[in-house]
């Protein structure tokens, strides 16, 4: 603990004190790391720039180094969990918070007796989600993770729940950087695969260790600036295809619901409006000075409205002449329902009355394709084990004028399966990697996502 205490670190904000509230709520107070944290920063523009997302991470990887120094994993590594501080001769400061907050409750427990889950699931390393012991490399495994969202704006592994997003540190093989198209020097890209190595021993030794390699590839990301691909050399795929306007990067992968998203980033929801000082959060509701005024209004308003109705009621009634009251009605006629007359309901209440149109289903969708039918002959060519057949349908579709984003990204990954049963699977990640950047359906994505993990390295 003493060591925790003289924490002083500039890339760490540094614990001031720790207590017990009520003697049930236990509570940590750090100095201040800054007003923003990567997280509003990849809210704001997605992804950085691969030198500015080297240096702040090699800052971590530092920070990282001198809280392993003092004992203590971080285990919690995440955007919401690193501050951006301006100095004031304009130098980004990175600042590591929550430094020793896992190290503090590690043996604080649930009333069942297992521990506090205190990491999150997208940033995790193998060893952890696998329940095995963690060390100062499972720390350097998150900041891997970090580094890879930095550079794209999404993260290395695919899931929709904790429990996906674990399952996939734990047994599947992390995206690299060129699968998503994200073009950049090889030795970099090696460089975010060692920190996401699956084995800790793969991974560098130290938090100083780790700093010193990427600031060697700051300057080296900063002297080769690399553009995006767009895969316009296919003789194929793209012959037709001409990139749209760029969307604001992605900054999770679409398959992770909302819910975590904000989990992953540290957005909670709003806070609630601030109380009187002195006043306990128990306390009973006061409403403000005006609200009995109000409320008088409200009724008089009511009370003038059922009055008119009733007086245009009645008026409705004695205008009726008793010879037409008393006519008898054809039985044709009484046969009709007739509706009963109502007061003029405010056009709102009529649009909302009316249902809603069914959202097309997927399978819709793709039956409005005017090349469904061709879509349907590659498909079972597929099922049938004659990728040679579906190929020569779906090139013929790829060469289409006016073929949607969608059948683009459609054919492409047939073609990656046709190219997987032949055995190609260079080939087939290749037009994989493209049906992953064209498809806009969040599960169609995923699909793409798990069909490049799973191939061979």
């Amino acid at each position: 603990m003493a060591a925790i205490a003289d924490l002083d670190h500039p890339y760490v904000a540094r614990p001031l004190w720790a207590g017990v509230h009520l003697v049930q709520a236990f509570f940590l107070v750090y100095e201040s790391g800054g007003e923003l944290t990567l997280a509003d920063e990849l809210r704001q523009h997605g992804r950085v720039r691969a030198a500015r997302a080297l240096e702040l991470c090699a800052q971590i990887s530092e920070g990282l180094g001198a809280v392993h120094r003092a004992g203590v994993l971080h285990l919690d590594l995440k955007p919401a969990n690193v501050g951006l501080t301006r100095l004031s001769d304009g130098t980004e400061q990175a600042a590591l918070l929550d430094a020793v907050t896992s190290h503090l409750l590690h043996h604080v427990a649930l009333r069942d007796g297992h521990p506090i889950p205190i990491a999150t699931a997208a940033y995790t390393a193998p060893e952890q989600a696998a329940g095995d012991g963690a060390d100062e490399r499972s720390d350097l495994y998150s900041v891997g993770v970090l580094l890879f969202q930095l550079l794209s704006g999404r993260l290395p592994v695919s899931g929709a729940t904790p429990q996906e997003l674990l399952r996939a540190h734990r047994e599947h093989a992390t995206l690299r950087l060129r699968d998503i198209g994200r073009r950049v020097h090889p030795e970099l890209e090696e460089t975010v695969a060692r920190l996401m190595a699956k084995d800790p021993a793969g991974r560098p030794e130290s938090g100083d260790e780790a700093a010193v390699m990427l600031r060697a590839m700051a300057a080296l990301a900063e002297a080769t600036p690399l553009e995006d691909e767009v895969h316009q050399d296919h003789p194929v795929a793209l012959a037709r295809f001409r990139p749209v306007a760029a969307a604001p990067p992605q900054m999770l992968p679409p398959a992770v619901d909302p819910g975590l998203e904000r989990a992953m980033l540290g957005h909670v929801s709003p806070a609630p409006a601030e109380r009187v000082p002195g006043v306990p959060k128990w306390a009973a509701f006061v409403p403000p000075r005006w609200w009995p005024a109000a409320a008088a209004l409200t009724l008089a308003v009511a009370a003038a409205t059922v009055l008119t109705v009733r007086t245009h009621t009645k008026a409705g009634a004695s205008a009726v002449p008793p010879a037409a009251a008393e006519s008898p009605i054809p039985p044709s006629a009484a046969a009709l329902p007739v509706p009963a007359p109502s007061p003029a309901a405010p056009s709102s209440e009529v649009a909302s009355a009316q249902p809603e149109p069914p959202r097309p289903s997927k399978l819709a969708q793709n039956a409005a394709s005017p090349w469904a039918k061709s879509f349907d002959r590659a498909q079972k060519a597929l099922w049938t084990n004659r990728p040679g057949g579906a190929e020569t349908i779906l090139r013929d579709i790829l060469k289409k004028p006016g073929l949607t984003r969608r059948d683009r990204a459609r054919a492409s990954r047939m073609m990656g399966e046709a190219e997987a049963k032949k055995g190609h699977r260079a080939n087939a990640t290749h037009w994989w990697r493209q049906a992953f950047q064209l498809f806009d359906d969040p599960e169609e994505r995923a699909k793409v996502a798990r069909l490049i993990q799973a191939r061979p390295r």
